[in-house]
């Protein structure tokens, strides 16, 4: 270790801090830290902060977090990208595994996602989260690899991973690192400040242009010549530094000598300027979604779409598993959002972890003594099935009813139950006890 932190101080410091983070990361799933802590990946991401401020119309002052990566970014370069993304590690271990591929020579297009993902969010549509890799991450890790019941997970979210996943195993069969490369918003804000960093990447007369740096740049950032590399596209993983048979590379302060600045692309700058003039109006489409039932605390609908950044964490900690995200059912700008679906479990009325556990505030933190007031639904009898009204004796929505929501109609008819509307929360047990098929009782969304 002491051997390699002299050869390649760098590479080890990076092997150290990104063990560091996986591992701290993966804790997540397992130790019930803070808020701040459990979320911090989060609230350090610039990509979200800026996409949940424009889209939201509202500022989250944990976001003021991701204003350390960025002052950190603009000091070291794109660090974060190796040292501390969980995705970019994930990907290091995977090639370490099952062996490298030569980056892509395609066209580089996260700037171009990035700055659709900007407008998308001007114009308050929710799509501008998709593509963050720390969403991703949590998905992949909190739903499926760390998941004691990864079965039941992937029955949940399988649609939607199936197709991250294929994607991103194409990726890794194609190229090296392509979606950090190629396609990452988050990365592209990074190497925008890297550009400016004051950490650089130093080749002395001791280089005898044998290419190895070149060949096994993770990030495809060295050109042909070793000398020159684009500072944007460097993740300082160190590589180049510990593989070089001369020792001539060396990254440091304020050194500038062999800065190349990259030539700017007007080709792609054309293509946008042509293209985008058709993409403006499409930003105006607004399709109104249906009413849904949202997680007791919800903030009304239309905030609601817009503050979710789809994370997952109430779907995740939900006991009873009644929450489960939306694909394209009520429209598509609840696309991957929680609602409670009632028809395969109910709410637990002793229960706030989905409140406890949303990092933007889309579900407002509640007391359990003040659930009963959180109204998410409203439950109906039809009378057309229901065994009391077709002189069948049931009474099992009265009798489970924890809000006293459901009574017998002792005024016209004690045999027949009905429903309180100002006591009925919608939690939708009675949904779940109902004996007939189909269900006489349904929670209904307000």
């Amino acid at each position: 270790m002491l051997k390699n932190l002299r050869k390649a101080p760098l590479y080890t410091t990076r092997v150290i801090i990104a063990f560091i983070s996986i591992t701290f990361f993966i804790s997540i799933f397992f130790i019930p830290y803070p808020f701040l802590i459990k979320n911090i990946y989060f609230f350090t991401n610039p990509f979200l902060a800026i996409t949940f401020t424009l889209t939201t119309r509202t500022f989250n002052f944990l976001f003021l977090f991701s204003i350390i990566t960025i002052f950190l970014t603009l000091f070291f370069g794109r660090f974060y990208c190796s040292f501390i993304c969980p995705w970019g590690i994930t990907l290091d271990i995977i090639s370490n595994i099952f062996g490298y591929r030569e980056v892509s020579k395609l066209k580089r297009i996260k700037g171009i996602i990035l700055s659709i993902s900007l407008l998308l969010a001007i114009f308050a549509l929710p799509f501008s989260y998709a593509g963050d890799p720390i969403l991703f991450l949590y998905w992949l890790y909190g739903d499926f690899i760390l998941n004691k019941n990864m079965i039941a997970g992937f029955i949940i979210r399988y649609h939607f991973f199936l197709i991250v996943l294929i994607f991103q195993i194409v990726f890794l069969i194609y190229a090296r690192r392509f979606y950090c490369t190629h396609l990452c918003p988050l990365g592209g804000i990074y190497s925008i400040i890297a550009k400016f960093s004051f950490f650089k990447r130093k080749v002395d007369k001791k280089c005898n242009y044998c290419n190895l740096c070149v060949e096994n740049c993770r990030m495809g950032a060295i050109a042909s010549d070793p000398e020159l590399y684009n500072p944007g596209e460097c993740s300082l993983c160190g590589y180049c530094e510990k593989i070089c048979p001369q020792n001539s590379i060396r990254f440091n302060f304020f050194d500038f000598e062999n800065f190349s600045e990259k030539k700017v692309d007007r080709k792609r700058r054309e293509v946008i300027k042509d293209k985008l003039p058709f993409l403006i109006p499409l930003l105006f489409i607004r399709i109104k979604n249906k009413k849904t039932i949202r997680p007791p605390g919800s903030v009304s609908e239309d905030k609601f779409v817009l503050k979710c950044i789809r994370c997952a964490e109430c779907i995740r900690v939900c006991p009873t598993g009644v929450l489960e995200p939306l694909y394209f059912e009520n429209g598509i700008l609840s696309f991957y959002t929680p609602y409670v679906n009632t028809k395969k479990s109910y709410c637990k009325p002793d229960c706030n972890l989905c409140s406890k556990v949303c990092p933007t505030g889309a579900i407002k933190p509640f007391e359990i003594k003040d659930k009963i007031k959180l109204k998410i639904g409203i439950a109906k009898i039809d009378k057309g099935i229901c065994y009391a009204f077709n002189k069948k004796p049931c009474f099992l929505c009265v009798v489970k009813c924890p809000y006293y929501a459901i009574a017998l109609d002792f005024r016209y008819n004690p045999s027949r139950p009905f429903v309180i509307d100002k006591r009925c929360p919608g939690c939708g047990i009675c949904e779940n006890v109902c004996p007939t098929e189909p269900v006489a009782i349904k929670v209904f969304a307000l």
